[in-house]
């Protein structure tokens, strides 16, 4: 594997495309799902200031996971899908953060 100053490069390079590409409706649900998870990030930052290590991250990650898991079990799927962006935002913290 190359060494690269682009933190997602290594994943590309170890998933290569299968060839799919979004429709344009599958494409405004990415950009409208990632706009969620941005305004998250923000929120979550201004309340609590920046993850200090990846154990902090984990343990929030897990929390998140647990929440989202709580609502799969209870068959909320929309509850679920917020807990989803709560996860991936905290996700993309730990990566800006840690």
């Amino acid at each position: 594997m190359t060494t690269s100053s682009h933190p997602m490069q290594s994943i590309t390079e170890l998933h290569p495309s299968h060839g799919a590409t979004p429709t344009e409706a599958q494409e405004r649900q990415i950009d409208g799902t990632l706009s969620l998870v941005r305004a998250e990030m923000i929120r979550a930052f201004k309340l609590h200031g920046p993850m200090r290590t990846m154990h902090e991250a984990y343990g929030v990650i897990a929390e998140e996971f647990e929440e989202f898991f709580d609502e799969v079990k209870a068959n909320n799927r929309e509850l679920a899908k917020l807990e989803l962006v709560q996860v991936a935002a905290m996700a993309a913290r730990a990566i800006v953060d840690c």
